[in-house]
This record gives structure tokens, sequence and C-alpha cells, in this order.
């Protein structure tokens, strides 16, 4: 059973039986008692009222009248906490108060009311589970780190580290190297170590709304306009998935004509253009459009070719 699979067990435990010795945890999950002390440590870190009965009391239980800190949940290292975070906040400016409701809400719901179908990550081997562990305290105390990255061979990296970002089952660490910021997927990354302090974190990255492994601090920015079919547009009228979007016409058909603006084209085409290509129509601009009809007869050819 790996950490993220102990820590939810304990809030399982907890939320099942009301009151918990601790005895009882390190028992069932067959870990020290320091082991499930530093995971309840990290679980109440992550925004979860996990309290003790009395001040000396090894019984615990978990708060049902809930003061939520909900902005942590950006410090923990737990996955599904991380994604739960990020599926709330696309509610808005509202996130902390609407997500300590639902929240509430589902702790006091018959088991399978709801459920959440996130985009969860694939098990993360002990190095990844370390190194995630490593990053974030690095992020948190602003230190510089170095690293080996493999893609097709390896090269070392010296950086500061301001974000871990999940994105479709994956995690990406975003960081500023001699090179500008850049996004390292995490199960490339080895031999990470911890280095000097540094001061500031770019104001972009302070303020960035939206946060994806295509991330750039650049003042410029790329738009493309389309025309989407009705199931696309459905979809776009629903969810956000570019950094921002607009709705510029709607058809009788239940087409509509969307813009969508990013910091690079690499951006738009995997948060747009690739999961939608089957039901769009890029109209603007024409260099894009002919971009990605260049790569699709690239790939053809490749078919015919084998």
């Amino acid at each position: 059973m790996g950490k993220l699979e102990k820590m939810l067990k304990i809030l399982k435990i907890l939320s099942e039986r009301g009151e918990v010795a601790l005895y009882q945890l390190s028992d069932e999950l067959g870990v020290s008692k320091r082991s499930v002390q530093r995971y309840i440590k990290e679980l109440r870190a992550a925004g979860f009222p996990i309290v003790r009965k009395s001040p000396r009391s090894g019984i615990y239980r978990l708060e049902k009248d809930l003061s939520w800190e909900i902005e942590k949940l950006t410090e923990t290292e737990i996955a599904v906490l991380f994604a739960l975070r990020s599926a709330l906040k696309e509610l808005g400016g509202s996130f902390p108060q609407v997500a300590s409701s639902i929240i509430n809400r589902l702790l006091e719901a018959e088991e399978d009311v709801v459920v959440f179908n996130l985009d969860l990550p694939k098990k993360l081997s002990k190095h990844e589970e370390k190194n995630l562990s490593r990053l974030i305290d690095a992020i948190k105390r602003k230190r510089k780190i170095t690293f080996t990255y493999r893609v097709y061979s390896e090269y070392e990296v010296e950086a500061k580290p301001y974000r871990i970002v999940f994105f479709r089952g994956l995690w990406y660490l975003i960081a500023e190297t001699p090179k500008g910021i850049r996004s390292f997927s995490l199960d490339k990354i080895s031999r990470l170590k911890l280095r000097e302090t540094f001061k500031n974190v770019p104001e972009c990255i302070k303020k960035a709304k939206f946060l994806s492994p295509f991330f750039s601090c650049e003042e410029k920015e790329i738009r493309v306009k389309v025309l989407a079919n009705d199931i696309a547009s459905s979809f776009f009228k629903r969810k956000q998935v570019a950094k921002e979007q607009r709705l510029i016409e709607e058809r009788a058909d239940g087409s509509c004509i969307f813009e969508f603006y990013g910091n690079s084209l690499e951006e738009l085409e995997n948060l747009v253009i690739h999961p939608w290509l089957l039901h769009i129509k890029i109209l603007e601009p024409e260099s894009v459009r002919n971009a990605i009809i260049y790569k699709l007869e690239e790939y053809l050819n490749s078919l015919n070719t084998e």
C-alpha cells in the first residue's frame, strides 16, 4: 500500500467510525504510530480537520463542523486532493466557499450519492513520490534545484521551481531555467537535489489563473478562431478549455464560432485543437490551419508507407 492509499484509508476509517485510536490506525495500516502521526499532519495541512478527542488523547476524529482551508490544497503532495482542488476551482471566484459547502454535504451524504470521475494519475513509483514531495518542499521554501532530465538523452538542468501542475493524468514541474520558464514531466526527472534559496517568483506565475505544461510568461498571445459543431459547442459553452475563450456567434444548427487565446500554438494545439479535431474547423489564422493540414498529411503518408 503506497503513501497516498494509506492517507486516503485514514480518511475513510475516520469518516466511517467517528473516533479511532492511534494504535488502531497503526495496526490497520501496518506502519508505525509516528508514520500515522506524520500522515495526519499532512492531511491537516491539506485542509482536512482531523482533531484529537482531547489535547493529550491518542484518539482522533474527523471534525464535521468544518473550517476548511481550501487554499492550502496547493501545498499537499496528495494527488487526489490536488486534482479535486483543480476541478472545484473551475467553479469560479467564490471557490473556497462553494468547495467548502460541497465537501460538507458530501461528508453527510450516503455512499455513492456523488461520484468524482477525475483524471487521476497513474500510481507513482516510490522514486516519483519522493521527487514530488521534495519538489513541493523546494517550491514552498524557494530553493533552487538541479536534476537530470531525460527525453531522448539525459541532460542536466538547474532551475527555480515555481509550481507543480497536474495535467491529463501526469505531473509536471513549471520552473525557470537560464533559457526561460519551462515545464518538465515528473517521471523523467532523476537525481534531484535542492540548492541555495532564491527570492522572487515572477508576477506572471503569481497571477496566473490558468496553468498547463505549456504555460509561458511571454507577453505575446496567440488567437485561434474555430467553427465548432453542436457537440463541441455544447462542451465549450459549459467548460473553459483554454486560458481565455469567447463565444463569437451561435448558429441555428447548434454550431458556434469560438475564439481561443493561449501563450503559444503548442498550448492551443494540446488544449483545444488535437482533442477536438474531428469536431472543429479552424477559421483563423490561415497559418495555423495550414500547419495542422501539413501534420495530418504527414501522418497519413506515414500510414501508407508502412
